[in-house]
């Protein structure tokens, strides 16, 4: 296990290396907050300060890892030595978003893929390119992209091109090859993918390498033995992953296989070492003829790519490729990337302590001089549009995250994911913590988010109520895995929820009629409305201009809203003076059109009946800056007590090896035969689907801890809970600060 668990130090752009881990307790906290890691590296580890450290954690040996791209909504390489790719913009269809096919769509329903995105190619002209090896000047030598001599490398792919119709797939174009990765100047280097071999109706694709000049071509036998083993399916709706291996071992064999299997002689071959490493780009989805136009060949692939892995110096093992072929898939290699914050040298062994690079941007306050700008029209990088941080109407909720995103931290790349359609119908006033806004903004969608090591910001499906499209198909039974704890608590329960903007104030005068002929004297509910201040004036019957009533000689109350004016001094004429009253009060739910509560209104109070009736009354009010109109306020109020109204339950479990094959939002199932889980009417079940919240990976004792359905929360979180409230209190505070 040493072997598969490591850290890459980054000290500098050219000072990049790697340390062994002693001990490790790595947590991803989701929505929670802020990813850590302990660590503990041997002595003599050279590690500081300020210094970047990424975790990683695989299924195979890490010692030559010199790239590995899992495709989780970005391009970036995990391996810790910056091999991050660039690809133009492509068009987004029903199964992918932004050039990522999504997670549970045919073909990607089976195998063990089911819950990753994919790098996706449907049309020619859609390469990923990797510049050459932006490390070459890094100390650790091992991380140059070199296969001059031995080196492995394993990609995972579903292909979508049929072989016996290639015309109409690649629009008149006959596609004999499909190359899936390539890094050949057209002498040196290698390709990997497909090739096409025989004619019309028995065309099938077989693997296909090419080393330098020397080609390794499958020769279509292992297609006796069905789509399991050797036939690469085309199919939209039934094809598998598949993972495609070419490697070097030390005797200089250079071996061909789809999923561990050669497809004849021709797949092992000798082919010496050369001295020559290519300084050629890095592609994924065709090659640099094909790029280059000097070629009338079309090389470009059509299908999914979800993971390439690069060895470079060596390769792997039998035991390790295994694993990598038959466990369930990463997501991510890297658990944890961040910032050292904390460092104690005990001599023998060095602590450090790991702040998650989102740490920057989960602690991000917005103000209009972090949005500084004025988007007209939407652009790339700030595709909504909007007044410094004063978002314009109408705008789509992942349209205004991504733009909050680049102007807080434009290295981070948002993508969204599996997604509902929504938006905002009014302005929305980025405003105070970049976590409250998103919080916001969440609620409204029904979406989650997940920040990756790759400082990807993935917007998705997560509260576990829309459909099965996050469902990792992971079942977690108590004959396995230890379900160590069953727990709920009424910390998060809101059943009587207000919802308040910045105060809105609206003035109003009017004429309670002839001055009394004898005092005291009462003006039964003389308000509207509960005044926040009040002016009472002696006045003629059609104008309130007249003196003041001193507030000693008249009194309000508020219960029942009546004015009482007291015996007072001064000259006053029954039948010529008129008592006249001004008075401010507060728009809130309720108040009429005709009083000012219309569209502009800020306020909205709701309960729940029923939660009330079973759990009491757990009341809360919320000030929010950010929402600029009433049905904004109407809709956020009663999303936010849907989701807060009823207890939530939560499990913990306890896994004796260490799991990566999961991550924060997907759906998993909990199954024992003596624990039992109530569903939604208390009914008592053997199973329960749930939501995973945190995660929490400890070495050397090889234990995965995994919270499902919602966080344990502690004393701390009661303490920060309290804090957060005190604080919105002062937000809510303030007018609406935005400069236009």
């Amino acid at each position: 296990m040493t072997s598969r668990i490591g850290v890459v130090i980054e000290r500098s752009s050219s000072d990049i290396q790697t340390a062994n881990v002693i001990k490790a307790v790595v947590r991803r906290e989701g929505a929670r907050a802020i990813d850590t890691a302990s660590l503990v590296l041997p002595s003599g580890s050279t590690v500081e300060i300020n210094d970047k450290v990424s975790y990683i954690q695989d299924e195979a040996n890490l010692t030559f890892l010199s790239a590995i791209w899992n495709n989780q909504g970005s391009f970036r390489d995990e391996s810790g030595f910056h091999h991050d790719g660039t690809r133009a913009s492509v068009a987004s269809d029903s199964v992918s978003s932004e050039g990522f096919y999504l997670p549970n769509i045919a073909p990607n329903t089976l195998g063990k893929f089911r819950t990753n995105y994919g790098l996706y190619f449907k049309a020619a002209g859609q390469e990923v390119t990797v510049a050459d090896d932006p490390s070459s000047a890094h100390t650790n030598t091992s991380s140059l992209l070199d296969f001059t001599k031995q080196f492995d490398i394993s990609i995972f792919f579903i292909n979508l091109a049929d072989p016996t119709d290639l015309t109409t797939h690649w629009n008149g174009t006959t596609n004999t090859h499909q190359i899936l990765f390539a890094k050949h100047d057209g002498t040196n280097g290698i390709e990997v993918g497909l090739k096409k071999i025989g004619s019309g109706g028995s065309s099938k694709w077989v693997v296909y390498a090419k080393i330098n000049s020397t080609e390794l071509v499958g020769d279509g036998t292992l297609h006796g033995y069905g789509t399991e083993i050797g036939q690469i399916e085309y199919s939209a709706s039934t094809n598998k992953a598949r993972m495609i291996r070419v490697y070097r071992d030390h005797e200089d064999k250079v071996r061909l296989s789809l999923d561990n299997v050669t497809d004849g002689s021709n797949c092992i071959q000798t082919i010496a070492t050369t001295s020559t490493r290519t300084s050629a780009p890095l592609y994924f989805g065709t090659n640099k003829a094909n790029v280059d136009g000097t070629t009338t060949n079309n090389y470009d692939f059509k299908g999914i790519i979800f993971q390439t892995r690069i060895y470079c110096g060596g390769y792997l093992e039998d035991e390790d490729i295994e694993r990598v072929l038959t466990a369930g898939a990463q997501q991510m290699t890297m658990k944890v990337s961040g910032v050292v914050w904390k460092k104690d040298d005990k001599l023998d062994k060095i602590n450090v302590e790991v702040k998650s690079h989102a740490k920057s941007l989960l602690e991000a306050q917005i103000t209009s001089d972090i949005i500084s700008n004025t988007v007209g029209s939407g652009t790339t990088d700030e595709p909504a549009t909007h007044k410094k941080n004063l978002f314009d109407a109408a705008q789509t909720i992942p349209n205004m995250l991504k733009t909050i995103l680049f102007n807080i931290n434009p290295d981070y790349v948002f993508r969204v994911g599996r997604s509902t359609s929504s938006s905002f119908s009014g302005q929305f006033l980025a405003e105070g913590a970049f976590l409250q806004n998103i919080e916001i903004l969440m609620l409204m969608s029904a979406q989650n988010f997940l920040t990756f090591p790759t400082r990807t910001f993935l917007f998705e499906y997560g509260t576990g109520d829309i459909g099965t499209n996050l469902d990792s198909g992971y079942t977690f039974k108590d004959t396995e895995f230890q379900i160590y704890e069953r727990g709920e608590d009424d910390i998060k329960i809101v059943n009587d929820i207000e919802v308040i903007g910045d105060v809105q104030k609206m003035q109003t005068t009017s004429n309670l009629g002839n001055y009394p002929a004898s005092f005291p004297h009462t003006y039964t509910a003389a308000t509207a409305k509960t005044p926040v201040s009040i002016q009472l004036t002696k006045g003629s019957q059609d104008s309130p201009a007249g003196t003041l009533v001193a507030t000693s000689d008249w009194s309000y109350d508020p219960h029942t809203r009546d004015i009482t004016i007291k015996d007072v001094s001064g000259t006053w004429s029954n039948g010529t003076h008129y008592l006249w009253m001004t008075y401010e009060y507060e728009i809130v739910k309720g108040v009429s059109t005709s009083l000012g509560g219309g569209d502009v209104q800020r306020h909205d109070r709701r309960e729940d009946s029923t939660s009330i009736t079973t759990y009491g009354r757990h009341s809360k009010r919320l000030y929010m800056p950010q929402l600029l109109k009433k049905g904004d306020f109407e809709t956020f109020t009663q999303k936010y007590l849907n989701e807060y109204k009823d207890k939530i339950r939560r499990y913990v479990i306890k896994a004796p090896f260490m799991i990566n094959c999961l991550r924060e939002n997907l759906k998993v199932i909990l199954s024992s035969s003596k624990v039992k889980f109530p569903d939604s009417n208390n009914n008592m079940q053997t199973t329960t689907t749930e939501t995973v919240k945190s995660i929490e990976w400890r070495y050397p004792e090889c234990v995965t801890i995994i919270q499902v359905g919602d966080y344990n929360y502690d004393s701390f979180d009661l303490e920060k809970l309290t804090t957060d409230s005190t604080s919105s209190l002062t937000v809510g505070a303030y007018k609406t600060r935005v400069q236009i």
